[in-house]
């Protein structure tokens, strides 16, 4: 029997518990939305929202971070140029019937820009557009970790939600499926305006995972279930701002995301048209404040559980005077979970986060931590006695 992974040992136990089957090749999840996959999962789906701060000092500090749904970023003056060339262009070419928008502000800027330049009409806001959300995911640094966690919640827990609300859009999590039938849902009704007015041209500006989730139901047929192939969905995507893609069925009826450069093209034909929004300044300004880097820095190594990391990166910030010894104790209570949180913590993960929390922190999370260890079973006397001698020390 091959051995078994960390994760598959705590899927295993986890189902003994509940009382549900385990997966011979995956792990096995709580079924309901909203509970925490046993895999190991990253700093972001276990703690607190991030700050408003750090995660402002992620982003203006070159970090690609989480944007879930976000709809705090306007786009900046290279996306409004972006969009009004293409603008300009498709006014060439007759201009779009109609524009429906989701309702992020990114995306309204784009369609006001069309619609400025066209004369096209824009259909009221619709939030059925919009992107993933995310919950505590949002603002946080779009690390290897976090890329691997996502694309497994995805392709093998997708009815599982992230915990918690974005921290810059304020919005509830959703699970992939949550996700999924939201979008492809209102992408279907899209269609059915289409059927009763096939000539007409009508463009969508969207984000990139609207385009890339109706690519992925393209891929399986657009099956009336609105199921896709998640790794069509999960594959690197190379579109820019501001790019129109043509939602059409080919000669053999199936239908097909096709680009449309409206710069080159001669004709504008009928169907659905998918317009990236412009540019943002959301990711990244070139320079950031050493000390919201170092505080942002630090944050995250905790919140992953990455204690080493986060006190090398506190002692260098701290040598450099980037950062006090008050302020990098005060990042690591940042990036520690709250009480609600730390109950979903295995006991090592909590005790941990004990061990490196302020006498305030400690006395949050030290009940928590005695009520889940007083429900262990199993463990040795021996591991007992080291808990115990561990937890006199913290006190």
């Amino acid at each position: 029997m091959a051995k078994l992974s960390l994760s598959e040992r705590r899927a295993r136990r986890l189902a003994r518990k509940s009382g549900q089957p385990v997966s011979p090749q995956l792990p096995s999840l709580p079924g309901e939305a909203g509970a925490i996959p046993s895999a190991s999962v990253p700093h972001e789906a276990i703690t607190d929202s991030a700050p408003p701060l750090a995660t402002s000092a992620l982003a203006s500090g070159g970090e690609t971070v989480v944007r879930g749904n976000s709809n705090l970023q306007p786009m900046n003056a290279d996306g409004h140029l972006t969009v009004r060339r293409a603008a300009s262009n498709l006014a060439r070419l007759g201009g779009p019937d109609e524009i429906h928008p989701s309702s992020s502000r990114r995306t309204l800027e784009t369609a006001q820009d069309v619609s400025g330049a066209t004369g096209a009409r824009i259909a009221p806001p619709d939030p059925a557009l919009e992107s993933h959300s995310l919950g505590n995911l949002e603002g946080e640094p779009k690390t290897p970790e976090v890329r691997r966690y996502l694309a497994d919640l995805m392709r093998n827990s997708p009815d599982v939600r992230i915990p918690g609300q974005g921290a810059m859009s304020n919005r509830p999590s959703e699970s992939f499926n949550e996700f999924r039938i939201r979008a492809l849902s209102a992408i279907r009704g899209l269609l059915q305006r289409l059927a009763s007015s096939p000539t007409a041209r009508i463009l969508v500006p969207t984000s990139t995972q609207v385009i890339r989730l109706v690519e992925a139901w393209a891929a399986l047929g657009c099956p009336d279930d609105l199921s896709v192939d998640t790794n069509a969905y999960l594959r690197d995507d190379p579109g820019k701002p501001g790019d129109i893609v043509r939602f059409w069925p080919e000669q053999d009826g199936k239908w097909k995301l096709t680009p449309f450069d409206p710069a080159s093209a001669t004709q504008f034909p009928p169907g659905l048209y998918f317009m990236r929004h412009g540019e943002t300044d959301s990711a990244q300004s070139a320079h950031a404040d050493l000390h919201q880097r170092a505080r942002a820095q630090i944050i995250a190594h905790v919140r992953a559980g990455k204690w080493k990391e986060a006190r090398d990166t506190a002692k260098q910030h701290i040598a450099a005077g980037a950062i006090s010894e008050d302020e990098a104790a005060e990042a690591v209570d940042l990036g520690l979970p709250n009480a609600n949180d730390a109950e979903r913590l295995p006991a090592h993960q909590l005790l941990s986060a004990v061990s490196a929390a302020s006498p305030q922190r400690k006395a949050e999370l030290m009940p928590v931590l005695q009520r889940k260890l007083g429900t262990m079973q199993g463990a040795s006397p021996q591991g007992m006695q080291a808990i115990r001698s561990h937890l006199g020390r913290i006190r």
